[in-house]
Protein backbone atom coordinates (compact mmCIF):
# COMPACT_ATOMS: atom_id res chain seq x y z
CA UNK A 1 0.00 0.00 0.00
CA UNK A 2 1.27 3.56 -0.72
CA UNK A 3 2.16 5.51 2.29
CA UNK A 4 2.89 2.60 4.45
CA UNK A 5 6.18 -0.12 4.88
CA UNK A 6 7.05 -2.99 6.88
CA UNK A 7 10.38 -3.88 7.65
CA UNK A 8 11.92 -6.24 9.87
CA UNK A 9 14.43 -4.50 12.60
CA UNK A 10 17.73 -6.93 12.95
CA UNK A 11 19.15 -7.58 16.80
CA UNK A 12 23.15 -7.37 16.96
CA UNK A 13 25.45 -9.35 19.02
CA UNK A 14 29.29 -8.28 19.65
CA UNK A 15 31.50 -11.15 19.39
CA UNK A 16 33.54 -9.21 20.95
CA UNK A 17 33.84 -5.90 22.75
CA UNK A 18 36.98 -3.84 24.34
CA UNK A 19 37.41 -0.41 25.48
CA UNK A 20 40.47 1.60 24.66
CA UNK A 21 40.17 5.11 25.81
CA UNK A 22 37.49 8.09 26.30
CA UNK A 23 36.58 11.30 24.43
CA UNK A 24 37.30 14.22 25.76
CA UNK A 25 33.30 14.75 26.26
CA UNK A 26 33.36 11.60 28.42
CA UNK A 27 32.38 9.28 25.78
CA UNK A 28 34.10 5.88 25.95
CA UNK A 29 35.99 4.79 22.95
CA UNK A 30 35.53 1.36 21.81
CA UNK A 31 36.69 -1.27 19.25
CA UNK A 32 33.81 -4.27 18.70
CA UNK A 33 33.28 -7.01 15.80
CA UNK A 34 29.35 -6.28 15.59
CA UNK A 35 27.30 -8.97 13.77
CA UNK A 36 23.26 -8.49 12.73
CA UNK A 37 21.36 -11.66 13.85
CA UNK A 38 17.99 -12.73 12.42
CA UNK A 39 16.03 -12.12 15.65
CA UNK A 40 14.20 -8.79 15.20
CA UNK A 41 11.64 -6.93 15.99
CA UNK A 42 8.81 -5.75 13.42
CA UNK A 43 8.45 -2.17 12.61
CA UNK A 44 5.15 -0.79 10.49
CA UNK A 45 6.04 3.24 9.47
CA UNK A 46 2.88 5.20 8.13
CA UNK A 47 3.06 8.63 6.14
CA UNK A 48 0.69 11.23 7.76
CA UNK A 49 -0.37 14.41 6.80
CA UNK A 50 -0.44 16.35 9.91
CA UNK A 51 2.76 17.05 10.87
CA UNK A 52 3.16 14.71 14.21
CA UNK A 53 4.55 11.39 15.05
CA UNK A 54 3.20 8.46 17.14
CA UNK A 55 4.83 5.84 18.09
CA UNK A 56 2.94 2.89 19.41
CA UNK A 57 3.91 -0.75 21.13
CA UNK A 58 1.03 -3.03 21.86
CA UNK A 59 3.28 -5.70 23.92
CA UNK A 60 5.65 -3.10 25.17
CA UNK A 61 5.27 -0.24 27.30
CA UNK A 62 7.43 2.41 25.73
CA UNK A 63 8.34 6.31 26.63
CA UNK A 64 5.91 8.68 24.70
CA UNK A 65 8.69 10.96 22.72
CA UNK A 66 11.89 9.86 24.51
CA UNK A 67 12.00 6.76 22.60
CA UNK A 68 14.36 6.23 20.02
CA UNK A 69 12.03 5.13 17.36
CA UNK A 70 10.88 8.66 17.71
CA UNK A 71 13.97 10.37 18.17
CA UNK A 72 14.55 8.97 15.18
CA UNK A 73 11.33 10.21 13.34
CA UNK A 74 12.67 13.63 14.61
CA UNK A 75 16.05 13.98 13.20
CA UNK A 76 15.18 12.61 10.09
CA UNK A 77 12.42 15.34 9.60
CA UNK A 78 14.11 17.95 10.89
CA UNK A 79 17.41 17.10 8.19
CA UNK A 80 14.51 16.29 5.22
CA UNK A 81 12.99 19.68 5.40
CA UNK A 82 10.35 18.62 3.60
CA UNK A 83 7.72 21.66 2.65
CA UNK A 84 5.02 19.26 3.37
CA UNK A 85 2.98 18.90 6.41
CA UNK A 86 5.02 15.37 6.75
CA UNK A 87 4.85 13.00 9.89
CA UNK A 88 4.69 9.46 10.79
CA UNK A 89 2.92 6.38 12.44
CA UNK A 90 5.00 4.01 14.29
CA UNK A 91 4.52 0.68 14.38
CA UNK A 92 6.30 -1.69 16.76
CA UNK A 93 6.15 -5.38 17.73
CA UNK A 94 8.91 -5.72 20.13
CA UNK A 95 10.79 -9.57 19.90
CA UNK A 96 14.12 -8.46 20.75
CA UNK A 97 14.52 -7.81 24.83
CA UNK A 98 15.08 -4.78 26.12
CA UNK A 99 18.23 -4.29 28.78
CA UNK A 100 19.98 -7.00 27.10
CA UNK A 101 22.67 -5.83 24.94
CA UNK A 102 21.06 -6.71 21.50
CA UNK A 103 20.27 -3.29 20.27
CA UNK A 104 16.85 -3.71 19.90
CA UNK A 105 16.19 0.23 20.27
CA UNK A 106 18.89 0.49 17.76
CA UNK A 107 17.64 -1.35 15.50
CA UNK A 108 13.91 0.12 15.98
CA UNK A 109 15.26 3.32 15.16
CA UNK A 110 17.54 2.25 11.87
CA UNK A 111 14.32 0.64 10.48
CA UNK A 112 12.55 4.72 11.48
CA UNK A 113 15.22 5.94 9.24
CA UNK A 114 15.10 3.35 6.45
CA UNK A 115 11.25 3.49 6.15
CA UNK A 116 11.40 7.25 6.36
CA UNK A 117 14.36 7.72 3.28
CA UNK A 118 11.69 5.50 1.45
CA UNK A 119 8.14 6.52 1.99
CA UNK A 120 9.56 10.58 0.89
CA UNK A 121 11.69 9.10 -1.08
CA UNK A 122 14.51 11.74 -0.16
CA UNK A 123 16.94 9.26 -1.37
CA UNK A 124 19.38 9.75 1.50
CA UNK A 125 23.09 7.24 1.00
CA UNK A 126 23.54 5.03 3.65
CA UNK A 127 26.15 6.71 4.81
CA UNK A 128 23.55 9.68 5.59
CA UNK A 129 21.14 7.73 7.42
CA UNK A 130 24.19 6.66 9.48
CA UNK A 131 25.14 10.56 9.98
CA UNK A 132 21.48 10.74 11.37
CA UNK A 133 21.51 7.26 13.25
CA UNK A 134 24.90 8.41 15.29
CA UNK A 135 22.37 11.39 16.44
CA UNK A 136 19.88 8.91 18.50
CA UNK A 137 22.44 6.14 19.91
CA UNK A 138 25.76 4.64 19.35
CA UNK A 139 24.67 1.31 17.74
CA UNK A 140 22.18 2.85 15.30
CA UNK A 141 24.91 3.46 12.55
CA UNK A 142 25.06 0.06 12.67
CA UNK A 143 21.51 -1.18 12.37
CA UNK A 144 21.66 0.32 9.45
CA UNK A 145 24.02 -1.36 7.63
CA UNK A 146 23.96 -4.30 9.21
CA UNK A 147 26.24 -7.59 8.71
CA UNK A 148 29.44 -8.04 9.99
CA UNK A 149 31.62 -4.97 11.36
CA UNK A 150 34.40 -3.15 12.86
CA UNK A 151 32.93 -0.70 15.27
CA UNK A 152 35.55 1.67 16.67
CA UNK A 153 34.82 5.22 18.22
CA UNK A 154 31.60 4.73 20.34
CA UNK A 155 30.55 2.78 18.04
CA UNK A 156 29.87 4.72 14.73
CA UNK A 157 32.95 4.35 12.75
CA UNK A 158 32.37 1.16 11.03
CA UNK A 159 34.48 -0.87 8.76
CA UNK A 160 33.08 -3.67 6.55
CA UNK A 161 34.11 -7.34 7.53
CA UNK A 162 33.85 -10.67 5.40
CA UNK A 163 30.40 -12.07 6.07
CA UNK A 164 30.05 -14.24 9.19
CA UNK A 165 29.98 -17.81 8.04
CA UNK A 166 26.46 -19.64 8.78
CA UNK A 167 25.97 -21.06 12.18
CA UNK A 168 23.91 -21.03 14.66
CA UNK A 169 23.81 -18.73 17.57
CA UNK A 170 21.69 -19.24 20.60
CA UNK A 171 20.54 -16.54 22.42
CA UNK A 172 19.48 -16.64 26.16
CA UNK A 173 19.05 -13.59 28.65
CA UNK A 174 17.81 -14.53 32.14
CA UNK A 175 15.55 -12.39 34.35
CA UNK A 176 17.69 -9.27 35.19
CA UNK A 177 18.76 -6.79 32.55
CA UNK A 178 21.76 -4.51 32.54
CA UNK A 179 21.64 -0.71 32.33
CA UNK A 180 24.24 0.91 30.21
CA UNK A 181 25.16 3.64 32.18
CA UNK A 182 25.79 0.85 35.44
CA UNK A 183 27.90 -1.11 32.89
CA UNK A 184 29.87 1.44 32.00
CA UNK A 185 30.23 2.83 35.74
CA UNK A 186 31.16 -0.18 36.67
CA UNK A 187 33.70 -0.99 33.92
CA UNK A 188 35.47 2.79 34.88
CA UNK A 189 35.67 1.20 38.53
CA UNK A 190 37.47 -2.06 37.48
CA UNK A 191 41.13 -2.73 37.42
CA UNK A 192 43.00 -6.15 36.05
CA UNK A 193 40.86 -6.59 32.67
CA UNK A 194 41.72 -9.52 29.84
CA UNK A 195 42.23 -7.35 27.14
CA UNK A 196 41.19 -9.06 23.70
CA UNK A 197 43.21 -9.44 20.21
CA UNK A 198 40.45 -8.13 17.86
CA UNK A 199 43.26 -9.53 14.98
CA UNK A 200 42.28 -13.02 16.04
CA UNK A 201 38.62 -12.54 16.06
CA UNK A 202 38.56 -11.64 12.98
CA UNK A 203 41.11 -13.72 11.27
CA UNK A 204 38.69 -16.65 12.38
CA UNK A 205 35.82 -15.40 11.68
CA UNK A 206 36.83 -14.81 7.97
CA UNK A 207 37.86 -18.67 8.09
CA UNK A 208 34.69 -19.59 9.33
CA UNK A 209 37.18 -20.78 11.74
CA UNK A 210 34.89 -20.99 14.56
CA UNK A 211 36.92 -23.63 16.79
CA UNK A 212 39.84 -21.00 16.99
CA UNK A 213 37.56 -18.57 18.65
CA UNK A 214 37.66 -20.23 21.78
CA UNK A 215 38.69 -18.18 24.65
CA UNK A 216 38.66 -15.08 22.24
CA UNK A 217 35.47 -13.80 22.75
CA UNK A 218 36.44 -11.06 25.21
CA UNK A 219 33.79 -8.45 26.48
CA UNK A 220 35.28 -6.19 29.13
CA UNK A 221 31.48 -5.65 30.21
CA UNK A 222 31.29 -9.37 31.28
CA UNK A 223 34.44 -9.14 33.22
CA UNK A 224 33.04 -6.36 35.41
CA UNK A 225 29.09 -7.25 35.38
CA UNK A 226 26.67 -7.30 38.87
CA UNK A 227 24.44 -10.01 36.73
CA UNK A 228 25.87 -13.68 38.24
CA UNK A 229 23.52 -15.37 36.11
CA UNK A 230 25.61 -14.39 33.08
CA UNK A 231 28.39 -16.58 33.79
CA UNK A 232 26.15 -19.16 34.51
CA UNK A 233 24.20 -19.10 31.44
CA UNK A 234 27.75 -18.71 29.58
CA UNK A 235 28.72 -22.24 31.42
CA UNK A 236 25.60 -24.00 30.43
CA UNK A 237 25.82 -22.95 26.65
CA UNK A 238 29.27 -24.38 26.39
CA UNK A 239 28.32 -27.57 28.41
CA UNK A 240 25.21 -28.37 25.97
CA UNK A 241 27.23 -27.84 22.80
CA UNK A 242 28.37 -24.27 22.02
CA UNK A 243 31.76 -23.70 20.47
CA UNK A 244 31.98 -20.81 22.27
CA UNK A 245 29.88 -18.79 24.35
CA UNK A 246 29.89 -14.91 25.62
CA UNK A 247 27.77 -12.35 26.64
CA UNK A 248 26.64 -9.13 23.90
CA UNK A 249 27.02 -5.64 24.64
CA UNK A 250 26.80 -4.08 28.23
CA UNK A 251 24.84 -7.69 29.37
CA UNK A 252 22.53 -8.82 30.03
CA UNK A 253 22.20 -11.20 27.14
CA UNK A 254 24.34 -14.04 26.43
CA UNK A 255 25.00 -16.22 23.20
CA UNK A 256 26.27 -19.67 22.37
CA UNK A 257 28.02 -20.37 19.27
CA UNK A 258 26.93 -23.74 17.32
CA UNK A 259 28.00 -25.28 14.34
CA UNK A 260 25.07 -27.92 14.29
CA UNK A 261 21.02 -27.13 13.56
CA UNK A 262 19.62 -29.64 15.87
CA UNK A 263 22.09 -29.00 18.65
CA UNK A 264 21.21 -25.58 18.76
CA UNK A 265 17.53 -26.23 19.33
CA UNK A 266 17.90 -28.74 21.62
CA UNK A 267 19.94 -26.34 23.79
CA UNK A 268 17.44 -23.57 22.87
CA UNK A 269 14.24 -25.38 24.31
CA UNK A 270 16.37 -26.26 27.02
CA UNK A 271 17.46 -23.22 27.98
CA UNK A 272 13.58 -21.81 27.96
CA UNK A 273 12.80 -24.16 30.86
CA UNK A 274 15.32 -21.91 33.06
CA UNK A 275 15.00 -18.73 31.84
CA UNK A 276 12.43 -15.91 30.62
CA UNK A 277 14.11 -15.59 26.77
CA UNK A 278 16.17 -18.04 24.45
CA UNK A 279 16.11 -18.75 20.56
CA UNK A 280 18.32 -19.86 18.06
CA UNK A 281 19.37 -16.97 15.53
CA UNK A 282 21.57 -16.89 12.31
CA UNK A 283 23.91 -14.42 11.59
CA UNK A 284 22.32 -11.49 8.41
CA UNK A 285 24.46 -9.37 6.09
CA UNK A 286 21.76 -6.50 6.67
CA UNK A 287 20.29 -4.29 9.61
CA UNK A 288 17.18 -3.97 8.31
CA UNK A 289 15.27 -5.52 5.71
CA UNK A 290 11.93 -5.05 4.06
CA UNK A 291 8.65 -8.07 4.39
Amino acid sequence: MFGIIRLKAYAKINFCLDIIGTRDDGYHLIESVMQSIDLHDIVTVKRRKDGDIRVVCRNMDLPEKSNTAYKAAEVFFKKANLKCSAGATIEIKKQIPSQAGLGGGSADAAAVLVALNRLYKTNFSEEELCNLGAKVGADVPFCVCGGTRLARGIGEILTRLADCHDCYIVVVKGKDGVSTKQAYEDYDSATDLVKLRLDKVIEALSRGDFEALKGKLINVFQQTTRVKEISEIVEKLKKMGAVEAAMTGSGSAVFGIFTECENAEKCAQQMKKNYPFACVSRPTARGVSVF
